[in-house]
Order: C-alpha cells, then structure tokens, then sequence
C-alpha cells in the first residue's frame, strides 16, 4: 500500500489468474479494447489512467501501472 495525502491507494494487481486452475487473462480480443467507447485495461480493468503501455496483447493494452508491473516481470524472467 502506498499513502499519498491522507488516502490509501492499493497497488496490490495481478498479471495473470493467482490460481493456477483459473483460466488465464483472455488476450484474444482486439489489441485496443474498448468497451461503450472507453478503452479497459486487460489487467485491472481500470478505464482511466495518465498513460496506456504496451502489454502482452499487444500496444495501448494495459494501464500505466499495469504496464510497469508487467515490464519489470519481463525483465526478471530475462
């Protein structure tokens, strides 16, 4: 958790299913995804945020934070 002006902000997100018997995150659809006009992290699912990364599915796929952790996760496995 990281506390910014009084409020508590968790930043606790996953990048694919925390059960390993869940299916994992479906990357099948269209690159961009946007639902009733606004685009959704394949991640959280969030549909607001300062910048959209690149992501397994492709370009403009994940939130900025999302996109970070995903990055990072990159790296390590490298």
């Amino acid at each position: 958790m990281d506390k910014k002006k009084g409020k508590t902000i968790d930043l606790d997100l996953k990048l694919g299913p925390s059960n390993p018997d869940q299916d994992p995150p479906n990357y099948q659809n269209p690159p961009n995804q946007v639902i009733n006009g606004t685009r959704v992290c394949r991640t959280c699912g969030v549909t607001n945020t300062c910048l959209w990364r690149k992501g397994p599915a492709g370009p403009q796929t994940l939130c900025n934070a999302c996109g970070l952790k995903f990055m990072r996760a990159q790296r390590r496995a490298s």
